[in-house]
């Protein structure tokens, strides 16, 4: 099952009635991208389905950024995981600054699959080679 993560949403938002008419049994792996995954329905889903949720975050300019498996999403329903195999991240402060442990900054990234730039000639901010991804973490 691979989804948005506003359909797990939708999912454990039926009514109870209607979602144990399926025990999900056959369900082996769910994976969601493209936006962040409220912790109580991960949890809430891995709780009657089992514990088969991915959580993928991913950039269309770096490929995927870090992966969450089941086990992490069970000790943090919040987290996005580690970085993948060959990718680097960074937590910088406005001036680029990087940031100790437990501190929100910009997300940086850097890896092998960083694209080169957009055809319209837009850029991202770049810093020693990472590119922000736009986001906070």
């Amino acid at each position: 099952l691979a989804v948005v993560p506003v359909m797990f949403d939708r999912i454990m938002d039926l009514p109870d009635d209607v979602r144990n008419r399926y025990s999900g049994k056959s369900l082996r792996f769910a994976t969601a991208s493209g936006s962040r995954m409220r912790p109580d329905v991960v949890t809430a889903f891995m709780d009657q389905f089992g514990d088969v949720i991915y959580n993928n975050y991913n950039a269309t300019e770096a490929g995927m950024i870090a992966t969450a498996t089941p086990a992490d999403l069970r000790a943090a329903p919040d987290t996005a995981g580690t970085p993948a195999d060959g990718t680097e991240l960074r937590i910088l402060d406005a001036d680029h600054r990087e940031l100790p442990t437990g501190e929100v900054g910009q997300i940086f990234v850097r890896s092998s699959t960083l694209f080169d730039g957009y055809t319209s000639g837009a850029t991202k901010d770049f810093h020693d080679g990472f590119m922000a991804s736009g986001d906070m973490g």
